[in-house]
This record gives C-alpha cells, structure tokens and sequence, in this order.
C-alpha cells in the first residue's frame, strides 16, 4: 500500500512538469481496455453468483439518484453533482481484488471479480445521467453515444463477454503483451490522480457527503441481506469490503473528457483511497 502513495506523491511534485491529459488518454485508450479484457473473459459466471454484480447495480443506482436528489437540495452546484454521480458509484477493483484474495483467497477472488461487473450497465448509465449536468450540456446526446456507445471502455466490455461466452482464451505471446500494457494500470492511474490533487481543496463538505453515502447505503444493503438469510456471513465480510474498497480511477477519466470537474473526481478518488488504506491498516 506504501508504493500506492509513493506513486501519488510522484504525480503531486511533477504536476506542473507533466501533460495529465496525455497519460488519461493511454489509460482510457489502451491500459483499462485491457485489463477489462484480460479480467472478464476468464471468469465462470454460474446462476448463484448472480447476485454478486445485481447488487453492485442496485447499490449503484441508488446511490447515483441519492446524490442527484441531495446535491440539488444541498446547494450544490451542477458541476459538483455531475462529478459525483460519474466518480462515486466505480470502485477501484485493482484493490478490492487484492484484499478479497488476501482474506478469502481464489474463492474472494473470483466473487469480488464477478461483483465488479456491474460496471457493464454502471459505467454507461452514470456517464447517461451524469451529462445532464456537464458544461457541455446542449451536446449531451453527443456525448453519451462518444463516452457509451463509442467508449473504449464499454467496447472492451462487449468484447469480453463475447470472449468469456464464447470460451475463447488469450494465450501465448498475445497474453504476456497485454500482461505487460496492463501493467501500466496503477502506476499511471496513481501518478494522474496525484498530479490533479488540489491539497487546498481535497476535503470539503460535498466530498464527506458523497463519500458518506457512498459507504452507509450499500453496507445498510448487505447487512439486511444477511439478516434475511440470503447471503452467508463470509459474503457479508467480502461485500462489506467492497462498500469500503477506494474509488476508481474511471470517474476522473470520464471527468475530464465530459466537461465536468477532473480537480473535483481526483480528489474524492484521494480521499477514498487514504481512507482505505486507514481501515485496512487498522484491520
């Protein structure tokens, strides 16, 4: 977790030095299409592990609606929502991969891979709602078909899935390149979050909040679950990391290219990550 913050701390100092623009662009162009590919077409998807990706939808939708309905009663404005709704529900599956695998081993692993696909219907549908509120509003239908239907992301997507049903494998030569290209995925994802973190402006009010619902809201979810017997107690502990897991590195990508507030997305993305790594170490 410490070469998390090293890479930061490195985007931090060259900010001034460094084109963030390009290194978004190699990550949404080329690095987290593959990781995508490479991570969702290996995975066997039977019929009781649905529920794993339907509530990280469920969760994700309310939480989506939560902050539009509060944002505009809390006197924040259309930037601050816009960025929420596309920042808040994509959790960084890098990390929760990592500590499900390290506390339930290749059985945590494999269902904290099959919750994160939610991020098919998650991503295009924040992106749709979130453009309500982007500066580039009179050419919101424009950009939902250029960051949904055209999105390197929501293609690569498609792509694994057809890969996974079809059971067509990546071996050889063709693996260790993408190995290699998706190696890249979180010191450039951690070097460009660094590098558009305002230190003066990293927590405020809408941050906590967001953050706040962010976290109660699915946990509430979980545990009435559990209480009504429809998930087991390991699953409960895995989900409940999930809740707790940092932010994606998708929402200040999306930030950026949508018109809304890649300062704001990076910094809600900083602060979920320390707070992560708090409650991982206190664990």
């Amino acid at each position: 977790m410490l070469e998390l913050i090293f890479l930061l701390f490195i985007g931090y100092v060259i900010k001034n030095h460094i084109d963030v623009k390009t290194i978004f662009n190699i990550l949404f162009y080329l690095v987290i299409p593959s990781a995508i590919i490479l991570q969702f077409s290996d995975i066997s998807i039977t019929p009781d592990l649905v529920l794993f990706p339907l509530l990280y939808i469920i969760s994700g939708l309310l939480i989506i609606h939560i902050i539009e309905f509060l944002g505009k009663r809390g006197g924040f404005n259309r930037v601050q929502i816009g960025t929420g709704i596309i920042t808040i529900p994509i959790i960084n599956a890098g990390a929760l991969y990592s500590i499900s695998y390290y506390f339930f081993g290749a059985e945590g692993l494999v269902k904290s891979t099959l919750y994160t696909i939610g991020y098919i219907f998650l991503i295009p549908y924040s992106i749709f709602r979130a453009s309500n509120y982007s500066v580039h509003y009179s050419n919101r239908e424009d950009l939902i078909i250029g960051q949904t239907i055209k999105s390197p992301i929501i293609i690569s997507i498609i792509i694994a899935i057809l890969m996974n049903y079809l059971d067509i494998k990546i071996e050889g030569i063709f693996r260790d390149m993408i190995d290699m290209v998706v190696d890249m995925l979180v010191p450039l994802s951690m070097m460009s979050i660094g590098a558009t973190i305002n230190l003066s402006t990293t927590v405020n009010r809408f941050i906590l909040s967001v953050l706040a619902i962010r976290t109660i809201l699915p946990a509430f979810i979980i545990i009435l679950l559990y209480n009504l017997h429809l998930i087991e107690y390991n699953d409960l502990k895995l989900l409940i990391i999930a809740t707790l897991s940092p932010l994606g590195f998708f929402g200040p990508m999306i930030s950026n290219r949508i018109g809304l507030d890649l300062e704001l997305s990076s910094n809600l993305v900083f602060v979920s990550i320390i707070l992560f790594l708090i409650i991982f170490i206190w664990i």
